[in-house]
């Protein structure tokens, strides 16, 4: 949460009930295997061909993702960071990318992992656009509240963490309003550039898959960035797209 609308006990709170956070990627426990071709604008990011996030392709050129999966790479050796498109299995087929420029929001915090926690990444050459590889768009209005929006992703399929799925997993998760959201905890406010979900008791994101989009009518509302804890009834927290289309936009513009 932001220093500025965080108390310090809030944030003794949130790390006491076992906080996810970014050095901690998400993934969908109580999800069930994707259909072929239903996230055509899901790419996974690995580090030395293992899974480290996942992303959207937004455009030809760029991958949206969150802040905590672009930091940790700018540490890496050219050709150590693949993103991969157009399949739903992590050791079969798809289209392979490499980076050509990080960008994470300016003003990410790598110790308050959950404000700006939004990034993309430009690739040094364009995206292949078929059947299996689309771009998602990105909002147009506020997400709504209690709808049910989609998420796939990739990770572990139970809580503790064990083994990763190979295979894209879908899971529909109910949008809460804030003060829904707030209710779940003591003394921790949702701001406005968050998203709360829910779903019920072990159903839910954990370790696996940060950085993979939340989508609702075709566009991108939510980038995972942490579960408190792993699918036990409390809420998803998701960074709000739509309250960051002009970082979005300028750095599409790079």
């Amino acid at each position: 949460m932001a220093r500025k609308t965080l108390p310090i006990i809030a944030c003794l709170l949130a790390a006491a009930i076992g906080v996810v956070y970014g050095d901690a990627p998400e993934a969908l426990i109580g999800a069930t295997v994707a259909r072929n071709n239903e996230f055509p604008y899901l790419v996974s990011i690995r580090v030395n061909n293992n899974l480290h996030c996942g992303g959207a392709i937004i455009g030809q050129y760029h991958i949206l993702t969150a802040a905590h999966c672009v930091v940790p790479l700018l540490n890496k050796k050219p050709g150590e960071v693949t993103i991969v498109a157009g399949t739903n299995n992590l050791y079969l087929g798809g289209q392979f990318y490499k980076p050509d420029l990080y960008i994470p929001h300016p003003d990410y915090d790598s110790d308050d992992t959950w404000v700006n926690d939004i990034g993309v990444i430009k690739l040094s050459s364009p995206i292949q656009f078929n059947t299996r590889v689309k771009s998602l768009a990105l909002p147009n209005s506020p997400p709504p509240v209690n709808v049910q929006a989609l998420i796939g992703a990739w990770g572990a399929t139970s809580s503790p963490p064990k083994n990763i799925s190979p295979l894209v997993r879908r899971l529909g998760l109910r949008v809460l309003s804030k003060k829904e959201c707030e209710s779940y905890f003591n003394n921790i406010k949702i701001i406005s550039s968050q998203i709360c979900t829910l779903v019920t008791k072990d159903i839910g994101t954990c370790s696996g898959d940060s950085g993979s989009p939340l989508a609702y009518n075709h566009r991108v509302i939510g980038i995972v960035s942490g579960g408190i804890p792993c699918a036990q009834g409390l809420p998803d927290i998701f960074t709000n797209v739509y309250s960051f289309l002009d970082f979005i936009k300028d750095a599409m513009a790079r």
